[in-house]
């Protein structure tokens, strides 16, 4: 039996990035993992779609992909290089590059896109076990008890024992919060008054790029911005960072298409030309 596994299983709560990677890296090095997420497989059509920010990789991002076998051959496949900032403003754009050389570049990559290729190398190792929807309740460290609950079986609640658990499970995280209560510390989390919204630009008539696909994209505003990452598939994931309520421009202030069309030609005039039904 592996050193982890010696008290007991070894469970990972959170199938997102980190937890795929965690265990693909676990299950590598010869651990027996079960990973517990709560949504459904994001490779299979019940768990596809849902918000993506994409994420911009760094050689640091890649660093760490080198040491699963395989995945960064499967994940070049799903990027595209952005060798620096495309700053538009005044409807003029210009690029600030990332360094000096031409390896000096970050990565446009899709979350879900990710998440799959890390899902594929921990399955692909044998040693993991994957579980979705199913949801992490609770935890007693003191019997080393894991309470669940399936989504799909009108939330059936059972518990799983563990020897090594971690977390994985985002902001919400229910690791972290019983870890707290349990053994003490604090957390402080601050909520920003900023929300989002994604608008997709599509690819050209002929699938092509709209704009330069090798620049992070950004329309700066002194409290609000929209950015642009390109995807392998000619569009882009764009998205836009705005207060959720303030005396200046908001979400809240947009309560009809005309006052978001009066916003986007005021402030990103470029952008909306090249998505007409950005109001939808």
């Amino acid at each position: 039996m592996t050193s982890l596994g010696e008290n007991g299983p070894t469970l990972v709560i959170g199938g997102g990035i980190a937890g795929a990677y965690m265990a693909a890296l676990l299950g590598q090095r010869g651990e027996q993992v079960t990973v517990f997420d709560s949504r459904p497989d994001p490779r299979s059509e019940a768990g596809a779609g849902g918000r993506s920010i994409n994420l911009a990789i760094a050689e640091r991002g890649l660093a760490a992909l080198r040491q699963l076998n395989g995945v960064v051959d499967r994940v070049e496949k799903i990027v595209v290089p952005m060798h620096g900032r495309i700053i538009h403003e005044d409807n003029v754009s210009g690029l600030q590059p990332y360094g000096n050389l031409p390896s000096e570049v970050l990565w446009s990559v899709d979350r879900t896109a990710l998440t799959a290729v890390l899902l594929d190398a921990a399955e692909a190792t044998g040693n993991v076990d994957i579980r979705f929807t199913q949801r992490c309740r609770a935890i007693d460290f003191d019997l080393n008890l894991v309470s669940f609950t399936d989504s799909t079986q009108a939330d059936t609640w059972y518990q799983l024992p563990f020897g090594t658990i971690f977390g994985a499970d985002g902001v919400g995280s229910t690791v972290r919060s019983e870890m707290l209560e349990q053994n003490g510390g604090a957390v402080r989390k601050e909520m920003l008054d900023h929300r989002y919204v994604e608008i997709e630009m599509p690819a050209g008539d002929h699938g092509e790029f709209q704009m330069e696909p090798h620049g992070l994209h950004i329309w700066p505003h002194n409290d609000f911005m929209l950015i642009a990452l390109p995807n392998p598939s000619g569009d882009f994931t764009s998205t836009l960072f705005l207060a959720a309520a303030a005396e200046g421009p908001s979400f809240a202030a947009m309560q009809s298409a005309a006052e978001i069309n009066a916003f986007f030609e005021e402030n990103f005039a470029d952008f909306a030309q090249m998505v007409p039904d950005y109001v939808e």
